[in-house]
């Protein structure tokens, strides 16, 4: 039995180094940033990582991911791409680099002013998740979100 409570304990522990919620619990400030940056969102769930609010939300049915800090300022986001837009550069280093890959989710990232580009290639055996500059250069300095 006290296995039981340390494992609970455990368990609840884990869950607590970040919350997750529709809005209720986000700063106000935050959601203005947020509204401000993203008027139309829809399905919109929430995620606080240490001082960083992550919102997942829609735009006309496409999925995008917002980091925000806690005055509001948005920081970094993403959302889904089709392979087409991919820049003509990235496309080049995928198929000289990674023959025999498939592309499969894409997604544009923007930070500071400056755009990426977040590519899932899909291996056999190994599956590559790379982030691309928009000259077709591999930002391995990069984290993969």
């Amino acid at each position: 039995m006290k296995y039981l409570y340390i494992l609970i304990i455990c368990i609840c522990c884990a869950f607590t180094s970040f919350s997750q919620s529709r809005g209720s619990d986000v700063p106000s400030l935050v959601m203005k940033g947020y509204k401000t940056n993203f008027p139309e969102a829809t399905k919109t769930q929430w995620e606080r990582k240490g001082h960083i609010y992550q919102a997942e939300f829609e735009v006309s049915k496409i999925e995008y991911k917002a980091h925000f800090d806690e005055t509001g300022r948005l920081i970094v986001f993403k959302k889904a791409i089709p392979v087409s837009d991919l820049p003509s550069p990235v496309l080049r280093t995928i198929r000289k680099q990674y023959k025999g890959f498939k592309i499969g989710n894409v997604e544009k990232i923007q930070r500071d002013g400056k755009y990426l580009y977040q590519v899932e290639l899909d291996g056999n055996p190994n599956d590559e998740k790379l982030i691309f500059t928009p000259d077709g250069k591999i930002a391995s300095q990069e984290t993969y979100w």
